[in-house]
Protein backbone atom coordinates (compact mmCIF):
# COMPACT_ATOMS: atom_id res chain seq x y z
CA UNK A 1 0.00 0.00 0.00
CA UNK A 2 1.63 3.55 -0.82
CA UNK A 3 0.07 6.78 0.32
CA UNK A 4 -0.22 9.36 -2.16
CA UNK A 5 -0.88 12.86 -2.77
CA UNK A 6 -2.38 14.43 -5.49
CA UNK A 7 -2.12 18.75 -5.92
CA UNK A 8 -4.91 19.30 -8.50
CA UNK A 9 -7.70 22.08 -7.67
CA UNK A 10 -10.49 19.80 -9.73
CA UNK A 11 -13.01 18.14 -7.61
CA UNK A 12 -13.47 15.77 -10.48
CA UNK A 13 -10.24 15.12 -11.15
CA UNK A 14 -9.73 14.81 -7.41
CA UNK A 15 -12.40 12.11 -7.39
CA UNK A 16 -10.91 10.44 -10.26
CA UNK A 17 -7.55 9.45 -8.73
CA UNK A 18 -9.07 8.65 -5.46
CA UNK A 19 -11.31 5.95 -6.92
CA UNK A 20 -8.56 4.60 -9.28
CA UNK A 21 -6.20 4.28 -6.35
CA UNK A 22 -8.91 3.14 -4.11
CA UNK A 23 -8.85 -0.34 -5.65
CA UNK A 24 -5.43 -0.72 -5.74
CA UNK A 25 -5.84 -0.24 -1.52
CA UNK A 26 -3.65 2.74 -1.57
CA UNK A 27 -4.38 6.02 0.18
CA UNK A 28 -4.97 9.37 -1.92
CA UNK A 29 -5.37 12.33 -0.19
CA UNK A 30 -6.33 15.75 -2.49
CA UNK A 31 -4.95 19.02 -1.68
CA UNK A 32 -6.29 21.78 -4.23
CA UNK A 33 -3.75 25.07 -3.24
CA UNK A 34 -0.01 24.59 -3.06
CA UNK A 35 -0.07 25.82 0.43
CA UNK A 36 -2.31 22.90 1.84
CA UNK A 37 -0.36 20.50 -0.51
CA UNK A 38 2.79 21.82 1.68
CA UNK A 39 1.19 21.52 4.73
CA UNK A 40 -0.30 17.86 4.73
CA UNK A 41 3.77 17.05 3.24
CA UNK A 42 5.09 18.71 6.54
CA UNK A 43 2.45 17.14 8.69
CA UNK A 44 1.96 13.46 7.15
CA UNK A 45 6.03 12.65 6.56
CA UNK A 46 4.92 9.13 5.19
CA UNK A 47 3.64 10.30 1.62
CA UNK A 48 5.62 8.17 -1.27
CA UNK A 49 4.94 10.05 -4.10
CA UNK A 50 3.19 12.86 -5.29
CA UNK A 51 0.77 13.39 -8.75
CA UNK A 52 0.70 16.67 -9.72
CA UNK A 53 -1.36 19.23 -12.04
CA UNK A 54 0.64 21.91 -13.21
CA UNK A 55 -1.85 24.89 -12.95
CA UNK A 56 -3.81 25.15 -10.00
CA UNK A 57 -5.70 28.19 -8.50
CA UNK A 58 -4.06 30.78 -7.07
CA UNK A 59 -0.42 29.86 -8.18
CA UNK A 60 1.97 27.95 -10.49
CA UNK A 61 2.75 23.90 -9.17
CA UNK A 62 6.23 24.61 -10.49
CA UNK A 63 7.09 26.67 -7.93
CA UNK A 64 5.78 23.94 -5.73
CA UNK A 65 7.72 21.98 -7.44
CA UNK A 66 10.81 24.08 -6.43
CA UNK A 67 9.95 24.15 -2.73
CA UNK A 68 10.62 20.51 -2.49
CA UNK A 69 13.50 20.32 -4.19
CA UNK A 70 15.18 22.88 -2.53
CA UNK A 71 13.85 21.07 1.25
CA UNK A 72 16.28 19.08 3.09
CA UNK A 73 14.08 16.16 3.15
CA UNK A 74 11.58 16.60 0.08
CA UNK A 75 14.24 16.63 -2.78
CA UNK A 76 13.79 13.01 -3.10
CA UNK A 77 10.09 12.86 -3.21
CA UNK A 78 9.56 11.26 -5.89
CA UNK A 79 6.98 13.62 -8.41
CA UNK A 80 5.13 12.75 -11.41
CA UNK A 81 3.20 15.41 -13.10
CA UNK A 82 -0.44 14.29 -14.63
CA UNK A 83 -1.81 17.38 -16.54
CA UNK A 84 -3.68 18.72 -19.56
CA UNK A 85 -0.75 21.32 -20.08
CA UNK A 86 1.65 20.49 -23.40
CA UNK A 87 3.49 23.51 -23.45
CA UNK A 88 6.73 23.09 -24.28
CA UNK A 89 8.53 25.44 -22.15
CA UNK A 90 6.39 24.22 -19.03
CA UNK A 91 7.43 20.54 -20.03
CA UNK A 92 11.21 21.19 -20.18
CA UNK A 93 11.23 23.37 -16.31
CA UNK A 94 9.22 20.37 -14.68
CA UNK A 95 11.55 17.52 -16.25
CA UNK A 96 14.73 19.91 -15.03
CA UNK A 97 13.24 19.94 -11.67
CA UNK A 98 13.16 16.02 -11.22
CA UNK A 99 9.41 14.90 -12.33
CA UNK A 100 9.73 11.06 -12.75
CA UNK A 101 7.08 11.26 -15.26
CA UNK A 102 5.15 13.71 -17.29
CA UNK A 103 1.91 12.31 -17.94
CA UNK A 104 -1.47 13.71 -19.95
CA UNK A 105 -4.50 13.64 -18.97
CA UNK A 106 -7.33 12.50 -18.50
CA UNK A 107 -6.23 9.38 -16.22
CA UNK A 108 -5.06 6.38 -17.22
CA UNK A 109 -5.11 3.38 -14.60
CA UNK A 110 -2.04 1.68 -16.04
CA UNK A 111 -0.17 4.50 -16.01
CA UNK A 112 -0.98 5.13 -12.72
CA UNK A 113 -0.63 2.03 -11.03
CA UNK A 114 2.34 2.10 -13.12
CA UNK A 115 4.37 4.81 -11.18
CA UNK A 116 3.30 3.84 -7.96
CA UNK A 117 4.84 0.27 -8.57
CA UNK A 118 7.75 2.05 -8.70
CA UNK A 119 7.83 3.77 -5.41
CA UNK A 120 6.26 0.50 -4.12
CA UNK A 121 9.66 -1.21 -4.79
CA UNK A 122 11.56 1.02 -3.06
CA UNK A 123 10.53 4.29 -1.07
CA UNK A 124 12.91 7.22 -1.05
CA UNK A 125 12.51 7.33 2.88
CA UNK A 126 14.83 4.33 2.62
CA UNK A 127 17.83 6.53 1.14
CA UNK A 128 17.74 8.04 4.75
CA UNK A 129 18.54 4.78 6.45
CA UNK A 130 20.69 2.04 7.06
CA UNK A 131 18.53 -0.95 5.98
CA UNK A 132 18.31 -2.60 9.57
CA UNK A 133 18.84 -6.44 8.76
CA UNK A 134 22.38 -5.99 7.13
CA UNK A 135 23.22 -2.93 9.04
CA UNK A 136 23.22 -5.26 12.38
CA UNK A 137 24.65 -7.96 10.92
CA UNK A 138 27.56 -5.79 9.52
CA UNK A 139 27.80 -4.05 12.85
CA UNK A 140 26.83 -7.05 15.48
CA UNK A 141 23.69 -5.07 16.31
CA UNK A 142 20.39 -7.16 17.74
CA UNK A 143 17.55 -5.59 16.52
CA UNK A 144 16.11 -4.31 19.83
CA UNK A 145 19.67 -2.66 19.88
CA UNK A 146 19.15 -0.65 16.67
CA UNK A 147 15.71 0.64 17.69
CA UNK A 148 16.94 1.76 20.89
CA UNK A 149 19.83 3.52 19.07
CA UNK A 150 17.14 5.12 16.83
CA UNK A 151 15.43 6.53 19.27
CA UNK A 152 18.16 7.73 21.13
CA UNK A 153 18.47 9.73 17.81
CA UNK A 154 15.21 10.96 17.82
CA UNK A 155 15.04 12.06 21.24
CA UNK A 156 18.06 13.70 20.54
CA UNK A 157 16.36 15.85 17.27
CA UNK A 158 13.49 16.75 19.84
CA UNK A 159 16.06 17.94 22.41
CA UNK A 160 17.57 20.02 19.67
CA UNK A 161 14.13 21.62 18.42
CA UNK A 162 14.12 23.04 22.05
CA UNK A 163 17.74 24.17 22.60
CA UNK A 164 19.85 25.12 18.80
CA UNK A 165 17.67 28.09 17.68
CA UNK A 166 18.60 29.62 20.95
CA UNK A 167 22.17 29.94 19.73
CA UNK A 168 21.21 32.46 17.53
CA UNK A 169 21.47 34.78 20.14
CA UNK A 170 23.57 33.02 22.76
CA UNK A 171 26.25 32.33 20.57
CA UNK A 172 28.14 29.15 22.26
CA UNK A 173 30.85 28.57 19.70
CA UNK A 174 32.09 25.28 22.09
CA UNK A 175 28.36 24.46 23.34
CA UNK A 176 27.25 24.31 19.44
CA UNK A 177 30.15 22.17 18.48
CA UNK A 178 29.82 19.84 21.36
CA UNK A 179 25.97 19.13 21.05
CA UNK A 180 25.86 18.65 16.91
CA UNK A 181 29.11 16.36 16.81
CA UNK A 182 27.44 14.15 19.56
CA UNK A 183 23.95 14.33 17.61
CA UNK A 184 25.78 13.70 14.61
CA UNK A 185 27.64 10.92 15.86
CA UNK A 186 24.53 9.09 17.34
CA UNK A 187 22.70 9.54 14.26
CA UNK A 188 25.89 7.98 12.26
CA UNK A 189 26.27 4.79 14.82
CA UNK A 190 22.58 3.81 14.52
CA UNK A 191 22.63 4.51 10.37
CA UNK A 192 20.69 7.59 10.02
CA UNK A 193 21.10 9.40 7.72
CA UNK A 194 18.44 11.42 7.82
CA UNK A 195 19.28 15.18 8.80
CA UNK A 196 22.85 14.50 9.19
CA UNK A 197 23.55 16.95 5.73
CA UNK A 198 21.33 19.15 7.67
CA UNK A 199 23.83 18.80 11.37
CA UNK A 200 26.96 19.14 8.95
CA UNK A 201 25.47 22.75 7.31
CA UNK A 202 24.31 24.01 10.77
CA UNK A 203 29.04 22.86 11.94
CA UNK A 204 29.77 24.68 8.99
CA UNK A 205 27.47 27.97 9.52
CA UNK A 206 28.71 27.87 13.07
CA UNK A 207 32.16 27.34 12.15
CA UNK A 208 31.83 30.88 10.03
CA UNK A 209 29.91 32.65 12.56
CA UNK A 210 26.70 32.47 10.72
CA UNK A 211 24.56 32.34 13.62
CA UNK A 212 21.22 33.58 11.87
CA UNK A 213 21.03 30.04 10.18
CA UNK A 214 19.85 28.95 13.35
CA UNK A 215 17.13 31.01 13.24
CA UNK A 216 15.05 28.42 11.39
CA UNK A 217 16.44 25.51 12.04
CA UNK A 218 13.91 23.70 14.63
CA UNK A 219 11.27 22.98 11.58
CA UNK A 220 14.08 20.81 9.79
CA UNK A 221 15.15 18.95 13.46
CA UNK A 222 11.38 18.74 14.02
CA UNK A 223 10.88 17.02 10.78
CA UNK A 224 13.46 15.19 11.02
CA UNK A 225 12.94 13.80 14.35
CA UNK A 226 9.53 12.75 12.77
CA UNK A 227 10.96 10.68 9.49
CA UNK A 228 12.76 8.28 12.31
CA UNK A 229 9.30 7.58 14.23
CA UNK A 230 7.59 7.02 10.71
CA UNK A 231 10.80 4.60 10.40
CA UNK A 232 10.67 3.32 13.60
CA UNK A 233 6.39 2.60 13.54
CA UNK A 234 6.09 1.73 9.88
CA UNK A 235 2.12 1.60 10.19
CA UNK A 236 2.02 5.09 11.36
CA UNK A 237 -0.86 6.95 9.39
CA UNK A 238 -1.42 10.63 10.83
CA UNK A 239 -4.78 12.35 10.75
CA UNK A 240 -4.35 14.06 7.50
CA UNK A 241 -4.26 11.03 5.57
CA UNK A 242 -6.96 8.95 7.76
CA UNK A 243 -9.38 10.78 9.78
CA UNK A 244 -10.27 9.09 12.51
CA UNK A 245 -13.85 8.45 13.67
CA UNK A 246 -12.66 10.78 16.87
CA UNK A 247 -11.33 13.30 14.26
CA UNK A 248 -13.98 13.52 12.53
CA UNK A 249 -16.42 14.46 15.83
CA UNK A 250 -14.09 16.94 16.50
CA UNK A 251 -14.15 18.37 13.24
CA UNK A 252 -18.09 18.12 13.47
CA UNK A 253 -18.07 19.83 16.91
CA UNK A 254 -16.35 23.07 15.75
CA UNK A 255 -18.94 23.22 12.85
CA UNK A 256 -21.64 23.01 15.71
CA UNK A 257 -19.72 25.06 17.64
CA UNK A 258 -19.50 27.62 14.80
CA UNK A 259 -23.02 28.03 13.90
CA UNK A 260 -24.29 27.73 17.57
CA UNK A 261 -22.50 30.27 19.24
CA UNK A 262 -22.67 33.42 16.52
CA UNK A 263 -24.21 36.59 17.10
CA UNK A 264 -25.15 37.09 13.22
CA UNK A 265 -26.53 40.90 14.57
CA UNK A 266 -23.21 41.27 14.82
CA UNK A 267 -21.24 39.09 12.18
CA UNK A 268 -23.66 39.17 9.44
CA UNK A 269 -24.22 36.08 7.52
CA UNK A 270 -22.15 32.97 8.46
CA UNK A 271 -21.22 32.08 4.47
CA UNK A 272 -20.61 33.61 1.61
CA UNK A 273 -23.91 33.72 -0.68
CA UNK A 274 -22.06 34.23 -4.08
CA UNK A 275 -20.21 30.28 -3.45
CA UNK A 276 -23.30 29.23 -1.36
CA UNK A 277 -24.93 29.60 -4.52
CA UNK A 278 -22.76 27.67 -6.90
CA UNK A 279 -22.65 25.00 -4.21
CA UNK A 280 -26.35 24.77 -4.64
CA UNK A 281 -25.96 24.94 -8.41
CA UNK A 282 -23.63 22.40 -8.69
CA UNK A 283 -25.27 19.82 -6.34
CA UNK A 284 -25.66 16.54 -8.39
CA UNK A 285 -29.41 16.00 -7.24
CA UNK A 286 -31.43 17.02 -4.96
CA UNK A 287 -30.32 15.58 -1.27
CA UNK A 288 -32.18 12.20 0.01
CA UNK A 289 -32.03 11.39 3.57
CA UNK A 290 -29.77 8.62 4.20
CA UNK A 291 -32.58 6.37 5.67
CA UNK A 292 -34.91 7.28 2.73
CA UNK A 293 -31.92 6.68 0.82
CA UNK A 294 -31.76 2.97 2.28
CA UNK A 295 -34.68 2.36 1.73
CA UNK A 296 -35.41 3.33 -1.78
CA UNK A 297 -32.04 1.61 -2.65
CA UNK A 298 -33.97 -2.02 -1.59
CA UNK A 299 -36.83 -1.30 -2.94
CA UNK A 300 -35.52 -0.18 -6.35
CA UNK A 301 -33.01 -2.98 -6.58
CA UNK A 302 -33.32 -4.70 -9.69
CA UNK A 303 -33.37 -8.56 -8.26
CA UNK A 304 -36.76 -6.98 -6.15
CA UNK A 305 -39.75 -8.54 -7.39
CA UNK A 306 -41.25 -5.03 -9.27
CA UNK A 307 -41.16 -1.60 -8.34
CA UNK A 308 -44.20 -0.96 -6.81
CA UNK A 309 -42.91 -0.48 -3.70
CA UNK A 310 -40.10 2.02 -5.06
CA UNK A 311 -42.90 3.89 -6.82
CA UNK A 312 -44.57 4.60 -3.91
CA UNK A 313 -41.26 5.71 -1.82
CA UNK A 314 -40.52 8.34 -4.76
CA UNK A 315 -44.54 9.52 -4.41
CA UNK A 316 -44.03 10.19 -0.60
CA UNK A 317 -40.42 11.86 -0.11
CA UNK A 318 -39.02 14.99 -1.00
CA UNK A 319 -35.91 14.66 -2.33
CA UNK A 320 -36.42 10.68 -3.88
CA UNK A 321 -40.18 12.74 -6.25
CA UNK A 322 -37.50 15.74 -7.06
CA UNK A 323 -34.77 13.57 -8.39
CA UNK A 324 -36.78 10.99 -10.53
CA UNK A 325 -38.45 13.99 -12.17
CA UNK A 326 -35.44 15.96 -13.08
CA UNK A 327 -33.96 12.29 -14.15
CA UNK A 328 -36.93 11.97 -16.46
CA UNK A 329 -36.76 15.65 -17.75
CA UNK A 330 -33.13 14.82 -18.58
CA UNK A 331 -33.99 12.01 -21.10
CA UNK A 332 -37.25 13.73 -22.61
CA UNK A 333 -37.38 14.04 -26.23
CA UNK A 334 -38.12 17.65 -27.16
CA UNK A 335 -41.69 16.49 -28.65
CA UNK A 336 -42.71 15.17 -25.27
CA UNK A 337 -44.38 17.27 -22.74
CA UNK A 338 -43.02 18.23 -19.68
CA UNK A 339 -43.49 14.77 -17.34
CA UNK A 340 -44.95 16.45 -13.73
CA UNK A 341 -46.37 13.57 -12.36
CA UNK A 342 -43.96 11.34 -10.30
CA UNK A 343 -45.27 8.11 -11.24
CA UNK A 344 -45.48 8.85 -14.56
CA UNK A 345 -42.00 9.77 -14.64
CA UNK A 346 -40.68 7.15 -13.09
CA UNK A 347 -42.71 4.32 -15.36
CA UNK A 348 -40.43 6.50 -17.92
CA UNK A 349 -37.18 5.68 -16.45
CA UNK A 350 -38.06 2.44 -15.82
CA UNK A 351 -36.68 -0.13 -13.40
CA UNK A 352 -33.06 -0.05 -14.34
CA UNK A 353 -32.80 3.90 -14.24
CA UNK A 354 -33.99 3.39 -11.36
CA UNK A 355 -31.61 1.35 -9.80
CA UNK A 356 -28.98 3.70 -11.27
CA UNK A 357 -30.63 6.34 -9.36
CA UNK A 358 -30.64 4.64 -6.16
CA UNK A 359 -26.71 3.80 -6.04
CA UNK A 360 -25.94 7.52 -6.93
CA UNK A 361 -27.90 9.99 -4.82
CA UNK A 362 -26.91 12.98 -3.19
CA UNK A 363 -27.30 11.82 0.44
CA UNK A 364 -28.26 14.22 3.37
CA UNK A 365 -27.87 12.91 7.46
CA UNK A 366 -30.31 12.31 8.92
CA UNK A 367 -28.62 12.14 12.35
CA UNK A 368 -27.96 15.73 12.00
CA UNK A 369 -31.66 16.70 13.03
CA UNK A 370 -31.60 14.61 16.10
CA UNK A 371 -31.33 16.78 18.65
CA UNK A 372 -32.69 20.26 17.14
CA UNK A 373 -36.45 21.57 17.53
CA UNK A 374 -37.01 20.12 14.14
CA UNK A 375 -36.68 16.40 13.44
CA UNK A 376 -36.81 14.23 10.12
CA UNK A 377 -40.22 12.80 10.66
CA UNK A 378 -42.04 15.94 12.02
CA UNK A 379 -40.55 18.19 8.89
CA UNK A 380 -41.65 14.77 6.57
CA UNK A 381 -45.32 14.11 8.00
CA UNK A 382 -45.61 17.77 7.11
CA UNK A 383 -44.61 17.90 3.56
CA UNK A 384 -46.78 14.77 2.79
CA UNK A 385 -49.80 16.42 4.53
CA UNK A 386 -49.59 19.53 2.87
CA UNK A 387 -49.19 17.32 -0.67
CA UNK A 388 -52.31 15.47 0.19
CA UNK A 389 -54.45 18.60 1.53
CA UNK A 390 -53.56 20.39 -1.43
CA UNK A 391 -54.72 17.35 -3.30
CA UNK A 392 -58.15 17.42 -1.22
CA UNK A 393 -58.38 21.07 -1.77
CA UNK A 394 -58.41 20.66 -5.39
CA UNK A 395 -61.01 18.29 -5.25
CA UNK A 396 -62.91 20.14 -3.03
CA UNK A 397 -62.83 23.11 -4.60
CA UNK A 398 -63.69 21.41 -8.27
CA UNK A 399 -60.18 21.41 -9.92
CA UNK A 400 -59.27 18.18 -9.76
CA UNK A 401 -57.48 17.86 -12.83
CA UNK A 402 -54.95 19.64 -10.69
CA UNK A 403 -55.15 17.21 -7.99
CA UNK A 404 -52.28 15.49 -8.72
CA UNK A 405 -50.13 17.41 -9.53
CA UNK A 406 -50.81 19.74 -6.12
CA UNK A 407 -49.93 16.48 -4.27
CA UNK A 408 -46.07 16.68 -5.77
CA UNK A 409 -46.19 20.32 -5.18
CA UNK A 410 -47.50 20.78 -1.81
CA UNK A 411 -44.67 17.33 -1.37
CA UNK A 412 -41.63 19.72 -3.18
CA UNK A 413 -42.55 23.16 -1.48
CA UNK A 414 -39.75 23.24 1.38
CA UNK A 415 -37.16 21.14 -0.43
CA UNK A 416 -34.87 24.21 0.24
CA UNK A 417 -34.20 22.68 3.57
CA UNK A 418 -32.75 19.27 2.43
CA UNK A 419 -30.21 21.30 0.42
CA UNK A 420 -29.40 23.33 3.71
CA UNK A 421 -29.18 20.28 5.52
CA UNK A 422 -26.86 18.62 2.85
CA UNK A 423 -24.40 21.75 2.36
CA UNK A 424 -24.74 23.27 6.26
CA UNK A 425 -25.70 20.80 8.32
CA UNK A 426 -25.72 22.45 11.87
CA UNK A 427 -27.27 25.67 10.03
CA UNK A 428 -31.43 24.15 10.16
CA UNK A 429 -31.51 23.37 13.83
CA UNK A 430 -29.31 26.42 15.12
CA UNK A 431 -32.26 28.66 12.49
CA UNK A 432 -35.48 26.84 13.71
CA UNK A 433 -34.71 27.21 17.32
CA UNK A 434 -33.56 31.01 16.85
CA UNK A 435 -36.89 31.36 15.03
CA UNK A 436 -39.48 29.99 17.70
CA UNK A 437 -37.23 31.18 20.59
CA UNK A 438 -37.47 35.22 18.91
CA UNK A 439 -40.78 33.98 17.49
CA UNK A 440 -39.95 34.99 14.08
CA UNK A 441 -40.44 33.62 10.90
CA UNK A 442 -37.80 30.80 9.44
CA UNK A 443 -37.33 32.75 6.12
CA UNK A 444 -36.11 36.25 8.62
CA UNK A 445 -33.68 34.27 10.63
CA UNK A 446 -32.66 32.37 7.40
CA UNK A 447 -31.54 35.35 5.52
CA UNK A 448 -30.12 36.54 8.75
CA UNK A 449 -27.98 33.51 8.84
CA UNK A 450 -27.46 32.86 5.28
CA UNK A 451 -28.20 35.86 3.55
CA UNK A 452 -31.05 34.65 1.88
CA UNK A 453 -33.83 31.84 2.50
CA UNK A 454 -34.24 28.43 1.77
CA UNK A 455 -36.66 28.84 -0.92
CA UNK A 456 -34.15 30.71 -2.53
CA UNK A 457 -32.03 28.07 -2.49
CA UNK A 458 -34.77 25.65 -3.46
CA UNK A 459 -35.59 28.08 -6.66
CA UNK A 460 -31.76 28.27 -7.97
CA UNK A 461 -31.26 24.23 -7.56
CA UNK A 462 -34.86 23.88 -9.66
CA UNK A 463 -33.88 26.01 -12.76
CA UNK A 464 -30.50 24.63 -12.79
CA UNK A 465 -31.40 21.27 -12.48
CA UNK A 466 -34.49 21.86 -15.01
CA UNK A 467 -36.98 21.11 -12.47
CA UNK A 468 -40.79 21.04 -14.48
CA UNK A 469 -41.51 24.52 -13.95
CA UNK A 470 -44.74 24.12 -12.35
CA UNK A 471 -42.95 23.14 -9.06
CA UNK A 472 -39.90 25.63 -9.66
CA UNK A 473 -42.96 28.52 -9.35
CA UNK A 474 -44.60 26.97 -6.38
CA UNK A 475 -41.51 26.86 -5.08
CA UNK A 476 -41.10 30.31 -5.69
CA UNK A 477 -44.40 32.16 -4.82
CA UNK A 478 -45.90 29.47 -2.11
CA UNK A 479 -45.46 32.27 0.48
CA UNK A 480 -46.73 34.90 -1.85
CA UNK A 481 -49.44 33.52 -3.84
CA UNK A 482 -50.49 36.88 -5.18
CA UNK A 483 -47.00 37.92 -6.76
CA UNK A 484 -47.35 34.55 -8.77
CA UNK A 485 -47.12 35.27 -12.68
CA UNK A 486 -47.57 31.44 -13.64
CA UNK A 487 -49.74 28.61 -11.93
CA UNK A 488 -50.97 30.86 -10.02
CA UNK A 489 -54.40 28.91 -8.55
CA UNK A 490 -51.86 25.74 -7.76
CA UNK A 491 -50.06 27.95 -5.85
CA UNK A 492 -52.66 29.24 -4.07
CA UNK A 493 -54.05 26.08 -3.22
CA UNK A 494 -50.57 24.63 -1.99
CA UNK A 495 -50.13 28.01 0.43
CA UNK A 496 -53.61 27.40 1.50
CA UNK A 497 -52.89 23.47 2.48
CA UNK A 498 -49.56 24.94 4.04
CA UNK A 499 -51.71 27.28 6.11
CA UNK A 500 -54.07 24.47 7.41
CA UNK A 501 -51.68 22.15 7.68
CA UNK A 502 -49.69 24.26 10.44
CA UNK A 503 -52.73 25.24 12.39
CA UNK A 504 -53.72 21.58 12.66
CA UNK A 505 -49.92 21.12 13.93
CA UNK A 506 -49.67 17.73 11.19
CA UNK A 507 -45.97 17.26 11.38
CA UNK A 508 -43.64 19.99 11.98
CA UNK A 509 -42.44 22.32 9.02
CA UNK A 510 -40.17 24.10 11.59
CA UNK A 511 -42.56 27.67 11.48
CA UNK A 512 -45.21 28.24 14.16
CA UNK A 513 -48.62 28.81 13.15
CA UNK A 514 -49.25 32.52 13.77
CA UNK A 515 -51.71 34.58 12.29
CA UNK A 516 -55.09 34.00 12.48
CA UNK A 517 -56.35 30.41 11.87
CA UNK A 518 -59.37 31.39 9.77
CA UNK A 519 -58.86 30.60 5.87
CA UNK A 520 -60.86 33.38 5.09
CA UNK A 521 -57.98 35.67 6.03
CA UNK A 522 -55.01 34.11 4.25
CA UNK A 523 -53.53 35.79 0.96
CA UNK A 524 -53.84 32.31 -0.73
CA UNK A 525 -57.67 32.43 -0.27
CA UNK A 526 -57.37 36.17 -1.54
CA UNK A 527 -56.44 34.78 -4.70
CA UNK A 528 -58.74 31.87 -5.16
CA UNK A 529 -62.28 32.99 -3.92
CA UNK A 530 -61.56 34.89 -7.36
CA UNK A 531 -62.50 31.58 -8.80
CA UNK A 532 -65.67 30.27 -6.57
CA UNK A 533 -69.06 31.57 -6.57
CA UNK A 534 -70.35 33.93 -4.08
CA UNK A 535 -72.62 30.99 -2.17
CA UNK A 536 -69.67 29.06 -1.61
CA UNK A 537 -70.00 27.49 2.27
CA UNK A 538 -66.26 29.00 3.70
CA UNK A 539 -67.37 27.55 7.31
CA UNK A 540 -68.13 24.20 6.09
CA UNK A 541 -64.84 24.54 3.53
CA UNK A 542 -62.95 25.22 6.81
CA UNK A 543 -64.45 22.26 9.14
CA UNK A 544 -64.25 19.72 6.86
CA UNK A 545 -60.16 20.61 5.88
CA UNK A 546 -59.76 19.99 9.86
CA UNK A 547 -61.01 16.93 9.69
CA UNK A 548 -59.89 15.89 6.93
CA UNK A 549 -56.30 17.00 8.31
CA UNK A 550 -56.97 15.33 12.06
CA UNK A 551 -57.67 11.52 9.74
CA UNK A 552 -53.99 12.28 7.95
CA UNK A 553 -52.49 13.26 11.15
CA UNK A 554 -53.63 10.02 12.60
CA UNK A 555 -52.81 7.86 9.19
CA UNK A 556 -49.31 9.77 9.38
CA UNK A 557 -47.94 8.92 12.17
CA UNK A 558 -49.04 4.89 11.89
CA UNK A 559 -52.21 5.26 14.32
CA UNK A 560 -54.64 3.30 11.95
CA UNK A 561 -57.35 1.25 13.01
CA UNK A 562 -61.12 2.00 15.05
CA UNK A 563 -61.06 5.24 17.40
CA UNK A 564 -63.67 6.79 18.38
CA UNK A 565 -64.08 10.22 15.81
CA UNK A 566 -62.79 13.96 17.39
CA UNK A 567 -65.03 16.62 17.96
CA UNK A 568 -63.98 18.19 14.63
CA UNK A 569 -64.85 15.02 12.96
CA UNK A 570 -68.14 14.90 14.23
CA UNK A 571 -68.79 18.60 13.20
CA UNK A 572 -67.63 17.95 9.58
CA UNK A 573 -69.79 15.67 8.96
CA UNK A 574 -72.85 17.56 10.60
CA UNK A 575 -72.13 20.33 8.54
Amino acid sequence: MANILLLDDSDVAGRAMQGILARGNHVCVVAKKTEEAWRILREGVVFDLVFLELKVAGSASTAFLQRLRDDWFWKALPVVVYTYETDVKLVRRALELGVRNYLIKPYGDELVFAEVAKVEKKSWRDSLFEEPKAFCAARGLTAERLASMRRSVMTGFDRAVRTFPGWAEKRQPEEVKSQIAALLSDTEAAGVWVGANFLRELQAQAASDNWTAFFGCAEFLEFASRLVYCQLNPGYAPASMHPSAENAKALEAAERERWERVDVNLSGPLVDLPKLFQQVEALRGCPVIDTAAAAFQMAADTRASGISQALDLVADDPGLCAQVLIAARQIQRDEMDVIDDVRAAASLLGELKLSAIATSLTIAEERHLHNGPLSWAGWWTFQVAVGRVAEFICTYLEFDYLGGTARTAGLLHDIGKLILLKLHPFALPVIVREARERKLPISSVERQYLGCTTRELATRFADARGLPAVYANVIRWVETPAAATAHGDLIAMVALARHVCLHAHVGNSGDAPGGMASIGSTPAWQVLQQRLFPSFDLRKFEVQSHAFCLNLRSELSGQRGDRRPSHAQRAAELV
